[in-house]
């Protein structure tokens, strides 16, 4: 599956973050880029102070507009798109944020059929804490279980969400 990512970083900063995924991660890590297709197996990140949207039939939008919870790039906007486009097969991750960016696009993702997980004893808990107050959250998780989280869901995707609204 394609990975997208939305981290709040000051416009200045592009190429950081990516550069430190490449590093460690095995697969692709790149910046998204404006009207390219999402690969399975590809890490995308979303460039400093531009909203990356997900458009019908998997093509990824890189846009201006409007700060949304005071910001830019939003996983609102992220996250909204997605769950519009891909409706129940899509993956949600909250991690520690100082906002409440994400809750909106993480109740989509939950009315859906998608599955929504966030951190637990976030160093900065307002964002997972915004969505698990929703009641979108079908996984509170501390950060240490995610990545075994992701794969299972990855490996088995249709056992495990039949199985997401019990956890």
């Amino acid at each position: 599956m394609p990975v997208i990512i939305v981290q709040h970083s000051h416009p200045l900063s592009s190429g950081i973050l990516t550069g430190i995924l490449r590093q460690h991660c095995k697969i692709r890590v790149k910046e998204a880029e404006n009207g390219e297709p999402l690969w399975a197996g590809c890490v995308y990140v979303a460039p400093p102070g531009r909203h990356l949207k997900i458009a019908e039939r998997g093509y990824i939008t890189i846009c201006d507009g409007a700060k949304v919870r005071y910001s830019r790039p939003s996983i609102d906007v992220l996250f909204s798109s997605a769950a519009e486009c891909y409706g129940d097969r899509i993956l949600g991750i909250i991690l520690t944020g100082g906002n409440q960016d994400g809750a909106d696009g993480a109740q989509l993702i939950h009315l859906l059929g998608g599955i929504v997980i966030a951190q637990q004893a976030a160093e900065y808990p307002r964002m997972p804490m915004a969505a698990v107050a929703t009641g979108s959250v079908d996984h509170p998780l501390p950060l240490e279980n995610i990545p075994s989280s992701i794969v299972a869901l990855s490996i088995a995707p249709s056992a495990a969400f039949s199985m997401q609204r019990h956890a």
